[in-house]
């Protein structure tokens, strides 16, 4: 369903079909091969139960911390994987900003790293860790997200 989305609205996107990856640096090896930012995508909730996708370079920490003082949230705690069922129809290790396609009742917001939201392409999953998608980012941001309803932060 999310790669005909893509092609719906005419992204074109570099397939690679690998080994289900489960580490970031099976992530990164994937990335370089495929010549763009690599990615990784976590699913947080606060206590109040609203959700928060971040979008980070693959390479980069996020302090939870930092992330609860800059959105104004006091603790921040990564969804169950029942959440991420629900909301994304993700398991964890393939969480990916393309699976908020699913997410029909804008219960997530998206937030971005300034890395990520100024490199030319990156890469993420389908919703499936044994696939990998290299997207231009301004496709993803003045595209996709626009059409499946979404908008998004960025974040430094």
């Amino acid at each position: 369903m999310i790669v005909a989305k893509l092609e719906e609205l005419g992204i074109a996107c570099r397939k690679s079909v690998h080994e289900p990856i489960y580490t970031v640096e099976a992530g990164l090896e994937i990335a370089g091969k495929l010549d763009a930012m690599p990615c990784k995508c976590l699913l947080l909730r606060s206590r109040k139960k609203e959700y928060y996708m971040v979008l980070l370079p693959g390479n980069k920490r996020l302090s939870s911390k930092e992330l609860s003082e800059c959105i104004g949230c006091s603790h921040l705690s990564f969804a169950s994987g029942k959440e991420l069922d629900e909301l994304l129809h993700a398991k964890q290790g393939t969480v990916s900003p393309l699976g908020l396609l699913f997410d029909t009742n804008n219960q997530i917001q998206l937030l971005i790293d300034k890395e990520v939201a100024e490199s030319d392409y990156f890469v993420c999953h389908p919703n499936d860790n044994t696939c990998s998608l290299r997207i231009k980012t301004s496709d993803m941001l003045e595209t996709y997200l626009p059409a499946i309803g979404k908008k998004y932060l960025s974040i430094i």
